[in-house]
């Protein structure tokens, strides 16, 4: 689950220093007490957005989430196109449009040297195919995904 929205619509959704604070705490407990029996997780949001959202709405992260963030990591992320067809939601701050681009994602991802890749189609089924094709290739555990689901035992 992604923690910012859930605490967001408990306590409401004007965002302040103490509210983006206890969304770092809550985010870093979700993500270090997530199952890590699985070869794959998904996460919507993680510490990484939360930095940018700092970013987003010009304030300085706290230097102990820079911290986190700056450490290097095996994750692959998805960037999806800023073309897909904007909707309204109480937690999206743009007002009637996105307040961020995939440009800023990309290069905040690049600041912190993390591997992503860019989903070029804003039609649902052909990127669903494009995700899951990017997913079985992803490296994990030194082979690539699809390796691991074809193994079959003598």
């Amino acid at each position: 689950p992604e923690w910012a929205r859930q605490y967001l619509e408990t306590v409401g959704p004007d965002l302040t220093l103490q509210k983006m604070a206890n969304i770092v705490l809550g985010q870093y407990t979700l993500e270090n007490t997530a199952p890590r029996s699985t070869l794959l997780t998904f996460k919507d949001t993680d510490l990484l957005s939360t930095l940018g959202y700092y970013l987003l709405f010009e304030q300085e992260p706290p230097q102990p989430l820079v911290d986190i963030v700056s450490k290097p990591t095996t994750d692959t992320y998805i960037v999806m196109s800023d073309q897909i067809p904007f909707t309204p939601d109480i937690l999206r701050y743009g007002g009637t449009g996105r307040e961020s681009g995939s440009d800023f994602w990309i290069n905040l991802l690049n600041k912190y040297g993390r591997s992503y890749y860019i989903v070029k189609t804003t039609n649902p089924v052909d990127q669903l195919r494009e995700i899951t094709e990017v997913i079985l290739e992803t490296p994990v555990m030194g082979t690539n995904y699809n390796a691991i689901m074809s193994f079959k035992r003598d």
